[in-house]
């Protein structure tokens, strides 16, 4: 069983610059860790959505997210295709450009 301060500290473990960034609705929560400004998680999304549900066990979740933390890649910048937000000739990253 984990806790939130543990996933905070495994994905700054990653990445000092990465946030973990809550999302709170009525019956789910979920976090999203998100790469560093400018950059993606490596042959992956710049934003990692962990989900759980009203009904589950929440240090169970904690334990999910810092699983999930575990799995990623380096964090690397948007400058090539392997970026998912690479849009147009210019080579400019729109999921940073929204910022």
């Amino acid at each position: 069983m984990s806790t939130k301060a543990q996933a905070i500290a495994a994905l700054k473990k990653i990445n000092p610059d990465a946030i973990l960034i809550e999302v709170i609705c009525p019956n789910e929560y979920a976090v999203q860790l998100e790469a560093p400004a400018g950059h993606h998680w490596d042959g992956d999304v710049h934003c990692r959505p962990v989900f759980w549900f009203a009904s589950g066990n929440k240090p169970d979740f904690w334990t999910t997210v810092i699983e999930e933390i575990v799995m990623l890649r380096k964090a690397v910048p948007c400058i090539d295709d392997d970026c998912e937000g690479i849009a147009g000739a210019y080579g400019i990253c729109e999921y940073w450009e929204e910022d």
